[in-house]
């Protein structure tokens, strides 16, 4: 039940994002690369892959003033993982779409006297994950072909709050930076893997 809950509040804030997104022109278009913490980082077997490329797709556009904006985004990751030297252990790769988005202020659209370039975000999404047993054998032998280590998914559902900075180069394009924490809605152990989950971003913007 807390879950459907969490979901449906995830729907609305959705749905009442995208209604409002759609009384106005979208004004930009970002593509963005960098990193994101993966979900078991603590966890011995996989203290080497603490990070994973991410890259993330965002359409923004003013929300009725001309210091806030607002959008919509999707990103993936992939932890890439095929092989790990470890004995009487089974381990999983990782991988995510999240869906989401995110409201914008920009002090330096509201005070004259505003000199950092920065932009204060939050927001909320989904993340669709999927786990893939790739190796390993636990102590007494089974492997990913044993029951007891199928592939699984996951859905995780997160509010998020970061910084941006733009920077005109030419004509309609603008260098962007991002770095974003995520805040997870549930308690199961997928959940509480978002805490302190950061993702750090740079890219390209195109004003429309």
């Amino acid at each position: 039940m807390k879950t459907k809950s969490i979901l449906q509040g995830m729907i609305l804030i959705m749905v009442l994002a995208n209604s409002s997104l759609a009384q106005i022109n979208f004004n930009s278009v970002s593509v963005n690369v960098g990193q994101i913490n993966t979900l078991f980082p603590d966890v011995e077997l996989y203290s080497n892959h603490q990070h994973a490329f991410y890259s993330e797709l965002e359409v923004d556009a003013e929300i009725a003033v001309t210091y806030i904006r607002g959008g919509v985004y999707w990103g993936y990751w992939n932890d890439g993982l095929d092989h790990l030297s470890v004995r009487d252990a089974v381990y999983y790769s990782f991988k995510s779409h999240i869906v989401g988005t995110r409201f914008t202020f920009l002090p330096n659209k509201l005070f004259n006297n505003w000199l950092l370039p920065f932009g204060i975000f939050a927001g909320a999404a989904h993340h669709f994950v999927s786990a893939s047993c790739v190796g390993g054998f636990d102590f007494i032998g089974n492997t990913c072909s044993s029951d007891l280590y199928e592939d699984y998914t996951r859905n995780i559902n997160t509010l998020e709050v970061g910084l941006s900075s733009e920077i005109h180069i030419f004509g309609p394009l603008k260098i962007q930076g991002k770095v974003n924490q995520f805040f997870p809605l549930g308690d199961n152990e997928f959940d509480r893997r978002q805490k302190n989950r950061r993702a750090y971003k740079v890219g390209l913007v195109l004003s429309l």
